[in-house]
């Protein structure tokens, strides 16, 4: 009898044991998709970017309706991250990638893992402080590149919430991080630079962002030029909104990657239209086109006229504000700079305006668009040209 009571109770505990483990599983399961739903419900808050923003037909594309910049491309932004693993690890797994930091960051400045664990409270709550944005610092600062791709989908995630945390990330430390990476682009993994380039994307829907990074165009367009498609394309997303910028014509950088960039049109027929986006943003700032005007015309110029239409509607709207600039600043090509011409019969001034335009006149008079648009950007282009021609001529 002795032994068959020791066997119930036994018994009894084991079920009482067991109902405790599930009731706790269940309990943590709970609580894991609470974090997870509340991770995941927030929204991007773009209401006070400098620029305002309309949806254009195009899908990939929105243009910009402020400071009178109407022609200029805006590609549709901000990117969603990957994921921020780090929000999701297990305990265990949380403590070792802070020991991890920790041990890298105390030879640089005081930050503990405690202040880890409330940076990553405060990036799930979308509110970040100075501190916050030092720990962001410090993980692209590591030499391990689970903590410079978790760094680097934080950041993504905190440029989807506000504007304030896009000026706090500007403002402490992170730009100069990821002007850094970028800088490393031939040493670092194109997981990294791809990141990276949709971070540096999501901070220029400001004139602060564009700003920040203008000096970067050189190596920006390095990675446009990259023979991975993906690299490119993000790449090249960035360079489009970095060329938003109000301050464009005061920096040489830009002027030095207009024959890059004219070139590529030749060389990557599926990145055209991505490319003549580009080039109508610096297309609008008038002090941009006597460097254009001076650069060398890509063989496929005519081409491009009766490309698909998104792509001839870009490189129309091109043109068109190159010849309109040439004819309200009065631009010859006696002015254009000596520094950035090409040789004179593949100059963009002579395709336009030299002897041998004619192939171009008759081309835009004889195709017809379906697109009332694109036939109204032809003609605007056709007129525009025949009346600098007829001014140089009487002049």
């Amino acid at each position: 009898m002795a032994k068959m009571g020791n066997q119930n109770f036994s018994f009894s505990h084991l079920l009482i044991i067991s109902a405790v483990a599930i009731s706790t599983y269940y309990i943590f399961n709970h609580f894991k998709k609470l974090l997870n739903t509340r991770r995941n419900s927030a929204h991007a808050d773009d209401n006070n970017v400098i620029v305002n923003i309309n949806h254009n037909a195009d899908s990939d594309t929105r243009t910009l309706t402020a400071a009178g910049d109407t022609d200029k491309e805006c590609c549709d932004g901000p990117i969603a991250s990957n994921g921020c693993d780090i929000l999701n690890k297990d305990t265990d797994e949380v403590r070792q990638l802070l020991r991890t930091a920790d041990d890298f960051l105390e030879s640089s400045c005081a930050l503990s893992a405690e202040d880890y664990r409330q940076a990553f409270c405060n990036i799930q709550n979308n509110a970040i402080s100075v501190k916050d944005c030092l720990v962001l610092a410090n993980l692209l600062r590591s030499s391990n590149t689970t903590q410079v791709n978790e760094g680097l989908n934080l950041i993504m995630k905190l440029s989807l919430t506000s504007q304030k945390n896009k000026e706090m990330l500007l403002q402490h430390g992170i730009a100069t991080e990821l002007k850094r990476l970028i800088c490393l682009q031939k040493s670092l993994s194109e997981e990294i630079l791809i990141l990276a380039m949709n971070a540096v994307n999501n901070l220029l829907l400001s004139e602060m962002g564009q700003n920040a990074f203008t000096d970067m165009m050189p190596q920006i367009v390095d990675s446009c030029l990259s023979t991975n498609e993906n690299l490119a394309t993000a790449s090249l997303q960035c360079l489009t909104n970095l060329t938003l910028t109000v301050n464009l014509g005061s920096h040489a950088s830009i002027v030095e990657t207009l024959p890059r960039l004219l070139g590529a049109l030749d060389v990557y027929q599926s990145r055209r239209l991505q490319i003549c986006k580009v080039l109508v943003n610096l297309s609008a700032c008038s002090t941009m086109v006597p460097c254009i005007l001076a650069a060398k015309i890509p063989w496929c110029a005519r081409n491009l006229l009766v490309e698909d239409e998104d792509t001839a509607r870009r490189w129309l709207r091109f043109m068109v504000n190159i010849t309109q600039a040439a004819l309200d600043e009065n631009v010859t090509e006696k002015s254009l700079p000596v520094k950035y011409k090409a040789a004179s019969p593949e100059t963009t001034y002579c395709y336009l305006y030299g002897s041998s335009n004619q192939l171009l006149l008759d081309s835009l008079l004889i195709h017809n668009y379906e697109d009332d648009e694109l036939n109204q950007l032809s003609n605007t282009l056709y007129k525009n040209i025949k009346m600098k021609k007829i001014l140089t001529a009487m002049s």
